[in-house]
């Protein structure tokens, strides 16, 4: 008898092994259903040390984890913290909870040192809309917006408009709309038209008192003041009327001239070509010139006269170390006083030679009359 309920029990283990199993329920709805309106389910609580190691957990029958193997790590170290883990190949792969999903509907709470969008290794963060790709973050810092291509390498910042968009455009209300600014022989904001007839960089106001565009060289502040408030190296035209300071508030010490044809005589005026060849970066003119010689000039007249450092490059984009020549500049519109109070004083010469020669041809015909 003791065999028969033996036989009959290893039959019906075996049954059970190969058969669903049901807890509290007669009609199982898969390999192993529970039911139970007070209790759960206690997974495995295993104390992981790092997620890719699998002890403490091991294989009863020997051999590698099987992948989908769950348990519940209790520990709080390296890269594991407490929560479900399942094996997958060669580590352990956490599911997530709600805390460490990043919401669609806005999160709260966050930790600016811990949470980011982001990549975690060195692959670009892509962008899309209507499944197009619109921005990238590059995994070397770049940021590009509608590039299908990877920005030039150079470009922290890329943005390419489509046809008849602005690509850029900055509005504000007393600030800056677009800021550039550089620290070391580069460009602060740098404006390149291709083809046709277009602008490099177009400044425009829309007040009576406003500025188009505005530039600015420090040169009270600084004593060595061989840059350019506004630098064209080529020719530059203009519609309008030019301006120069010439208000007598901000003046002092104020002096008529004296001597001006005198220094006049001093300048040696005269025509000339530009060596385009030897300094062909620098954009001269290939035309006959008619002029100065900066230093002839600076024997005489000095003030108007600077030692300037001009961009001496072929590409400002391509070069990684902008070329520059020292070259001395002078201000020929300064000139135009001297040429001014010479002539007066010219005048005065003739004017009095002319009051001279009409005494002696009044004493001529007297002279005359008397013979």
């Amino acid at each position: 008898m003791q065999k028969i309920i033996i036989s009959i029990g290893l039959l019906l283990s075996c049954w059970l092994v190969r058969a669903q199993i049901g807890v509290n329920t007669t009609t199982p709805q898969a390999q192993l259903d529970i039911e139970s309106s007070e209790s759960g389910l206690l997974i495995p609580r295993v104390a992981l040390t790092i997620s890719t190691q699998s002890l403490p957990v091991t294989n009863p029958n020997s051999g590698n984890l099987v992948n989908s193997t769950l348990i519940y790590n209790t520990s709080n170290t390296n890269d594991v913290t407490p929560g479900f883990y399942y094996w997958l190949n060669d580590h352990w792969e956490r599911i997530n909870n709600e805390d460490n999903f990043w919401k669609t509907t806005g999160n709260a709470g966050t930790d600016e040192n811990i949470n980011f969008i982001g990549t975690t290794d060195n692959h670009d963060l892509r962008f899309h809309t209507n499944n197009i790709l619109r921005a990238t973050v590059h995994e070397d810092g770049r940021f590009s917006v509608n590039a299908m291509a990877n920005p030039q390498s150079d470009d922290m910042f890329f943005v390419q408009g489509n046809t008849g968009d602005d690509a850029i455009t900055g509005y504000t209300s007393d600030a800056i709309g677009v800021h550039g600014e550089d620290f070391d022989d580069g460009v602060g904001v740098l404006g390149r038209h291709s083809n046709g007839f277009g602008y490099g960089v177009y400044g425009q106001t829309l007040s009576g008192d406003g500025v188009g565009v505005y530039g600015r060289e420090p040169s009270s502040e600084f004593n060595n003041n061989d840059g350019f408030a506004i630098l064209a190296q080529g020719d530059l035209g203009w519609t309008g009327s030019t301006y120069n300071v010439s208000e007598r508030k901000l003046k002092y010490d104020i002096k008529d001239m004296q001597n001006a044809l005198q220094i006049i005589k001093q300048l040696k005026a005269k025509e000339y070509y530009y060596d385009t060849e030897k300094y062909k970066n620098l954009n001269l003119s290939s035309k006959k010139q008619y002029g100065f010689i900066a230093q002839e000039v600076k024997e005489v007249l000095p003030e108007i006269t600077a030692s300037k450092t001009l961009p001496n490059h072929s590409n400002i984009e391509e070069d990684d170390e902008l070329a520059t020549e020292e070259v001395l500049m002078m201000d020929y519109s300064r000139i135009i006083p001297i040429l001014t109070k010479a002539m007066n004083e010219q005048q005065d010469i003739i004017e009095s030679q002319e009051e001279r020669i009409a005494k002696l041809e009044a004493q001529m015909q007297t002279l005359l009359t008397h013979q």
